[in-house]
């Protein structure tokens, strides 16, 4: 299965395949990796039969409504790419789907709602646990044709119905039995911007996972407190925080993310060597105004401007965009500790 993963991610039109061991390696650990996706669903999902239920739109948790909609995008996706025969764009699409939005965060969510022991939320339980299951099933479907053998093996485990005989001879998932919420979509859009924030702060800061972290916001609009109001059993379990506090004075030293117009900070006092990260920060903020001096240079380049693919273009002022913001929230991040 690694193997034709591999080749399949590789059959792009008009080029030759450079066999690699490590390509390989790396899909194996991709079809390790949904073994054990697997394997927590079904020890999650014990006395769970899915065939003949399905979750109640009503009961389901924002994670599940959003994995829905990224399932729909994903089977419309290679549909689109099987009538073109772009192989390579199936398997690619269904790696990234599998991997970052399956298991780094569906399952992570659902994880809140499967823990919570509270009787009032059992019916949500219940659809999450039949989410997850039905979504397992429609994944195996889309991945089948590129790995037969693996697919087959957990499809076999999860069938629950006896008139079935083999993966090989289900349909196809279509798109149209997934939700699309597109509020949905935007507010797991944001929760996931939120917690990547709060987690990348972690690792600059070399902050221990074990230590539950206060976050205080400063210029939170209404939308933004609804958001942490509806997302806050996710937020805190995912990005290890112990409270969520709103701030107008002047707030203590801390680490800042931007997140639209809302800042995100964690207090740094007790926790890291205030002069160390001074000096840290500012040798980054002085990478960042390199790159970002070459970056606008090239895009005033009326010759590289006009010679240059339009792909290629637009990617480089998206990347100048994205640095002006590490700019801003760098030096942002400076003052707050020359405050001191």
């Amino acid at each position: 299965d690694a193997l034709r993963f591999t080749f399949a991610s590789m059959a792009t039109t008009g080029r030759d395949v450079r066999f690699d061991l490590k390509r390989i390696e790396g899909y194996r650990n991709f079809c390790n990796k949904l073994w054990n996706a697997a394997r927590f669903i079904m020890m999650n999902t014990e006395g769970v039969k899915l065939h003949g239920n399905e979750p109640n739109p009503e009961d389901m948790s924002l994670a599940d409504i959003w994995i829905q909609g990224k399932l729909h995008s994903l089977i419309k996706s290679v549909e689109k790419n099987i009538t073109n025969y772009r192989i390579d764009l199936i398997a690619n699409s269904l790696y990234d789907f599998v991997w970052h939005d399956y298991c780094n965060w569906y399952l992570e969510l659902s994880k809140s709602i499967l823990k919570n022991d509270d009787q009032s939320k059992l019916e949500q339980k219940q659809a999450t646990q039949l989410n997850l299951l039905s979504t397992l099933d429609a994944t195996l479907k889309c991945l089948h044709p590129i790995i037969p053998f693996i697919t087959e093996e957990l499809w076999q485990t999860i069938n629950t119905d006896p008139t079935k005989s083999s993966i090989m001879v289900e349909k196809y998932p279509n798109a149209k039995d997934f939700i699309v919420d597109q509020p949905a979509l935007d507010q797991m859009d944001w929760l996931i911007a939120f917690v990547v924030n709060v987690r990348q702060i972690r690792s600059e800061m070399n902050i221990s996972p074990k230590i539950k972290i206060p976050v205080l916001l400063q210029d939170a609009s209404n939308e933004d407190l609804d958001l942490i109001k509806e997302s806050k059993i996710y937020i805190t379990n995912l990005a290890g925080i112990a409270e969520i506090k709103t701030i107008d004075e002047k707030p203590p030293i801390a680490a800042i993310a931007l997140l639209k117009g809302m800042k995100i900070l964690i207090p740094l006092e007790g926790i890291i060597d205030i002069e160390f990260e001074r000096k840290r920060c500012k040798k980054k903020l002085n990478r960042i105004k390199k790159e970002l001096h070459l970056m606008k240079n090239r895009l005033k380049n009326k010759e590289f401007i006009a010679k240059a693919p339009k792909d290629v273009v637009e990617n480089l002022r998206s990347q100048s965009e994205n640095m002006t913001q590490d700019k801003i929230k760098m030096e942002e991040q400076i003052k707050m500790l020359s405050s001191s």
